[in-house]
């Protein structure tokens, strides 16, 4: 039997190798982290997307909402339809990357093999969180709808 020379004031350094749970306790950290990351960051595209199209919409129109101030329409009752037209688009991009989503799912538990749950709890949230982009994206565009003054805009049909 061979023994190990004896270590006469080395300094010995001994690895230990993680555990395997601790190991994918970190990775899920780390996925769940960059998950969300990824996900705020698409919040905010969805929101300038849907600003910039409703902000569009509402220059295209001025001279429409002009003629619906002068026919009496209060400021907001304009600022109820800017509103409304950004949060259906909201909520059909919500809608949308619901089904996206769970499509994704089916296909990544098909491929691979595993199972795979679906919430309609998270595609309520998803529906929901379109609401909330339409609404704050179209806020920047309303704005500019209710300062239309009508008679600027009349003289011009």
């Amino acid at each position: 039997m061979v023994r190990p020379p004896p270590c006469r004031g080395r300094l010995v350094v001994v690895l230990v190798q993680p555990d395997a749970s601790d190991v994918a306790a970190e990775i899920d950290d780390r996925v769940i982290g960059a998950g969300f990351g990824i996900t705020m960051a698409g919040f905010v595209v969805g929101v300038v997307f849907i600003g910039v199209t409703s902000f569009a919409s509402v220059l295209e129109r001025q001279p429409e909402l002009a003629l619906r101030r002068a026919l009496g329409a209060r400021r907001s009752e304009v600022a109820v339809v800017v509103i409304v037209e950004s949060a259906v688009l909201g909520v059909i991009g919500g809608v949308l990357g619901a089904c996206f989503g769970s499509s994704t799912l089916l296909l990544r538990a098909f491929i691979g093999g595993t199972s795979t749950g679906f919430s309609l709890a998270m595609a309520a949230l998803a529906v929901g969180s379109g609401l909330a982009m339409g609404v704050l994206g179209g806020l920047g565009p309303m704005i500019k709808a209710v300062k239309v003054e009508p008679v600027r805009f009349l003289r011009m049909l």
